[in-house]
């Protein structure tokens, strides 16, 4: 019955049109941020709603993360901190959220939708576009470094560029 009455009010958090100035907090928000226990203004209805899934599904950590960030990131299944909207994207192409960047994640919704000629194996074998630069250390990155006497750990390969740019200037 619980999760009846919250459907019903996010239904009609989602569908009130009201002439309230944008200050105003819908009464549907209100009612929801009400059952969980927040103030209305600190969060979105989406976050809402996510916070309450979290607490239904028994997800104490989930929950204290989302009640921590007030119109902030929510969490991925992996723990990382993601954006609802990139989650929402994720989910919405079928990727782990906090695995692709957006923009790969909008490549994949637009060939998922037809709209593009790129295949999607490779978009989705550059899942490590996601991780820092620093844990990256190509043969070339490992070179350059190794030619400037640093630690190829210790920079990422725009800085090692750079470097090596300022290094020939020089020369």
């Amino acid at each position: 019955m619980r999760i009846l009455s919250i459907s019903a009010l996010t239904l009609a958090a989602a569908l009130s049109v009201g002439a309230a100035s944008a200050q105003s907090i819908n009464p549907g928000v209100a009612q929801i941020a009400a059952l969980i226990g927040v103030s209305a203004n600190d969060y979105s209805l989406s976050q809402l709603i996510e916070i309450q899934d979290a607490i239904d599904a028994g997800d104490q950590e989930k929950a204290d993360f989302l009640l921590a960030n007030k119109r902030g990131a929510s969490l991925s299944s992996s723990g990382a901190s993601v954006s609802a909207g990139a989650e929402h994207l994720a989910k919405l192409v079928g990727v782990a959220p906090g695995s692709y960047s957006i923009g790969d994640l909008a490549l994949l919704a637009d060939i998922k939708d037809g709209n593009s000629d790129v295949d999607a194996g490779f978009v989705l074998s550059r899942a490590d576009r996601g991780a820092s630069d620093l844990s990256v250390n190509s043969a070339g990155k490992l070179q350059l470094a190794a030619s400037l006497g640093v630690n190829a750990n210790d920079y990422t390969l725009s800085q090692l560029v750079a470097m090596d740019a300022v290094k020939h200037q020089a020369d």
